[in-house]
């Protein structure tokens, strides 16, 4: 009886293949210059969080959780270290800052990153007026109006206002649009980030 010819894979070949499926993945030598374009990401999150001087809180739309942990691979190390103290992931919660021991731990500065989207911007407008109408009441109805901050790719430095009232921050991901901004001055939130 013939043997049947077996195929074997030459020693080098299989513990090449072995090595690359075991080796971390990197982003040297891609097609798409992905090292270059999470160095221009993560330079541009940097100028954004230290324009911001003081506290910050971090709203993050969460279609975009994937994209800051591919910038930021090390995580809320990286956000502690440039003042975020507070990381809200997602726009379906309400804006609460409580600090370790249960009280309440206002930011300096609250920055939104989100998609340009209707649903996005009725989102944020809701958790303002929610937060300002809070604010409101336990003030006694003093310091109810709207915080100054930016939108779009503006830096927001500066205090905030006497009473502790954080600066609305609003940054989009990629690009800002005209309907957006509509949306947000329909629902009265626009002055906000003015």
């Amino acid at each position: 009886m013939a043997s049947t010819p077996r195929l074997s894979v030459p020693p080098s070949a299989h513990q090449t293949t072995t090595t690359a499926r075991a080796a971390p993945s990197t982003l040297e030598g891609s097609a798409i210059p992905l090292a270059q374009l999470r160095s221009q990401g993560r330079q541009e999150l940097l100028e954004l969080l230290q324009g911001a001087r003081g506290r910050k809180a971090l709203v993050l739309d969460t279609a975009l959780r994937g994209l800051l942990a591919y910038i930021v691979p090390e995580g809320t190390k990286f956000l502690r270290q440039h003042g975020v103290v507070h990381l809200c992931r997602g726009l379906h919660s309400d804006l609460s800052f409580l600090g370790p021991d249960g009280r309440e731990d206002e930011p300096d500065h609250v920055l939104y990153f989100v998609r340009p989207t209707l649903g996005n911007m009725r989102l944020v407008a809701a958790q303002i007026k929610k937060r300002n109408a809070q604010r409101s009441s336990s003030t006694g109805g003093r310091g109810g109006g709207g915080a100054m901050g930016r939108m779009g790719s503006g830096s927001g430095s500066g205090s905030n206002g006497s009473l502790g009232q954080p600066r609305y921050l609003l940054y989009f991901v990629p690009h800002k649009t005209f309907i957006c901004e509509q949306a947000l001055a329909d629902e009265g939130v626009l002055d906000c980030f003015a």
